[in-house]
This record gives C-alpha cells, structure tokens and sequence, in this order.
C-alpha cells in the first residue's frame, strides 16, 4: 500500500470519528420538556362548551407546530 492511499485512509477516518462525535453532542444537547397539569372534574364542569376547547385546543396544536419549525430552523443555523 502507497503512503498516498494510506494518507488517505487516515484523513478518512479522522473525518469519520469527528462526524460522529458532533452526531453525540448534538444528542447530549438535546432537551426534553415536561408540563405539569393540574386537572379536576369541577374545573372541567365549569370551563367552557365543547366547541370552544376544540378552538382552543387547535389553535394549541397550530401554535406548537408553528414552535417545532421555529426551533428546528435555529437548530440547523
């Protein structure tokens, strides 16, 4: 084996370990959350008609979907 190919096999595999070890650190970057509830039944009897929570709760979804792409778009910055 020439000293070419195995230069090149070398720079190979260091590019190789560095990619893995940015792919770890991005996954240690990585954060979870958690949201408390507190929920009874006679705050549910008291809340609004059942049209309204579905209008609530779509525009909850819309809202948190318009945040994932938000956070994903600064990710890849």
């Amino acid at each position: 084996m020439s000293m070419e190919a195995l230069f090149g096999k070398l720079l190979a595999y260091e590019h190789e370990l560095i990619q893995q070890s940015h792919a770890e650190e991005t996954q240690k970057k990585r954060k979870g959350i958690a949201l408390k509830v507190n929920f009874s039944k006679e705050d549910y009897k008291e809340s609004s008609s059942d049209d309204e929570d579905a209008k609530n709760f779509s525009l909850m979804v819309k809202k948190f979907g318009n945040f994932l792409k938000r956070s994903k778009d600064k990710k890849v910055l």
